[in-house]
């Protein structure tokens, strides 16, 4: 028999159905026409909403039974969440007062031949209202006959199929909304523990063969419900919220428990990791060095990490810091000094996954190094053409300048090329080449004896960003 303990929690993570208020009971129940248990509802909606205009979530009538909140449309019947208080007073042994709602749920229940059922009389979801949840019944089976009422949990079991079972090839799923082809995985675990309690105290052989089915089809779909570090809410949907993920896991150790089998406590292990255990974080070191006055790919630094799992990813270096969710797996950030960088940086990765989990990791230190190499240059005047070939280790970005009577400036150099001078030029008889760091090679370009000059007259360094960046790449 599966153990109850607890189960208004549980359905608490299923469809969100707490009771907060208790009060009084009715202990009147009997078979009654649809319009009466909707009149009786409908006046009973009536009186709450007159004494909580702004109370809680979710409160108790007289009768017991319990009503939610639903925005506009107030506070409304609530029948998951009152057959889950039934099955927690039976649990605390207060058995009396499970008895006397149990019945005035029956009273509420909408009678239609061999079944009765239990209606949301609101609109969600772009529904109608009137809807009935395959989850409720299921439920509803099980506390009626857990209270002794067998009877009516046969007619709530006997609601169940056809209408609020889905067909899928792996085997029946149960509907969580009458309007709705949704596969919920909760509902149908949920279910499937609160009917297999029921067929055994009902000793209902057809309870015992849907259960079987549904049991079987569970296990099938359930890898499908795993992204490999979350569980889903519905089958191919997005990631479930933490509450039904810790609800689903405390239902498939439960399974586990009912029905034995590997499969239950694997996939609630699984699911258990991913809920408690923090991500996992690699740093790896820049591949190649950073120079601050370089360009190009010699200018910044390659940050690259692994995380474990998806997380909210904040990195820092420096000054700056970027922040964003990330898949598990391989990213890169590129990294660029500012004129302000010092020479010795560290980055430091934090993550944070959806369950609240932090870890965090820090590379090793990154130096900030400063090009002393100047150039490699070779050129030749004739007449006012200068012909010239450079090249450069760390930087992409060369400038010129003529040096003889007079100075004249050339500009960006090409690593080859020709370029016709001024006349006032063509007696030059040095050509100096710099780097974006200002290291400069002197090329002499006639047999003139004039020597080097004598004045540091290089060029000066190219100015550094005066801001450091951070951009993700991957």
């Amino acid at each position: 028999m599966v153990p109850m303990r607890g189960l208004v929690l549980v359905l608490l993570a299923a469809v969100g159905l707490a009771v907060l208020v208790m009060g009084s009971a009715d202990a009147r129940g009997a078979t009654v026409p649809p319009a009466t248990a909707r009149a009786r509802i409908q006046a009973e909606a009536r009186d709450v909403n007159r004494a909580h205009l702004a109370g809680p979530r979710d409160v108790r009538a007289r009768s017991g039974v319990v009503y939610r909140r639903y925005g506009a449309h107030g506070y409304q019947f609530q029948p998951l969440a009152s057959f889950g208080l039934v099955n927690a007073l039976i649990d605390a042994g207060k058995r009396r007062r499970a008895m006397s709602l149990a019945r005035a749920l029956v009273a509420r229940g909408v009678h239609v031949g061999p079944d009765i059922y239990w209606e949301y009389s609101f609109g969600m979801y772009g529904a109608r209202p009137r809807w009935t949840s395959g989850l409720t019944q299921a439920v509803a089976a099980q506390a009626l006959a857990r209270i002794g009422l067998m009877s009516d949990a046969r007619r709530a079991f006997a609601a169940i199929t056809p209408k609020l079972l889905m067909g899928l090839p792996q085997g029946p799923w149960v509907r969580l909304y009458s309007f709705s082809d949704t596969v919920v995985l909760n509902a149908q675990l949920q279910a499937l523990l609160s009917l297999h309690q029921y067929a055994a105290l009902a000793h209902d052989p057809r309870a015992r063969e849907l259960t079987g089915e549904l049991a079987e089809s569970s296990r099938l779909l359930l890898p499908r419900f795993d992204t490999g570090w979350w569980s889903r809410y519905e089958l191919s949907g997005g990631n479930a919220p933490i509450d039904y993920h810790r609800y689903v896991t405390t239902l498939l150790w439960k399974l586990e428990r009912t029905f034995g089998g590997g499969v239950w406590a694997q996939q609630a292990q699984r699911f258990r990791v991913d809920w408690r255990q923090p991500p996992a974080l690699s740093v790896l070191p820049p591949r190649r060095r950073v120079y601050l006055r370089s360009f190009g790919r010699h200018a910044q630094a390659s940050l690259a990490f692994t995380v474990s799992k998806p997380a909210v990813l904040t990195v820092r270096v420096g000054d700056v810091s970027a922040t964003a969710w990330r898949p598990a797996g391989r990213h890169v950030l590129l990294w660029r000094p500012g004129a302000h960088t010092p020479a010795t940086v560290t980055a430091t990765i934090s993550a944070v996954d959806y369950a609240g989990n932090r870890a965090s990791a820090s590379s090793r230190p990154i130096q900030v190094r400063r090009d002393t190499i100047p150039p490699v240059a070779d050129a030749q005047l004739i007449g006012n053409a200068l012909f010239w070939q450079a090249r450069d280790r760390l930087s992409r970005r060369l400038r010129g300048r003529l040096l003889g009577p007079g100075r004249t400036e050339l500009g960006d150099l090409q690593p080859s090329g020709v370029r016709s001078v001024p006349p006032g030029a063509a007696a030059a008889a040095w050509l100096l080449v710099a780097d974006s760091s200002g290291n400069t090679a002197r090329v002499r370009l006639s047999d003139s004896t004039a020597g080097a000059p004598r004045r540091p007259l290089g060029l000066p360094a190219l100015e550094p960003p005066a801001d450091e960046a951070l951009i993700w790449v991957r």
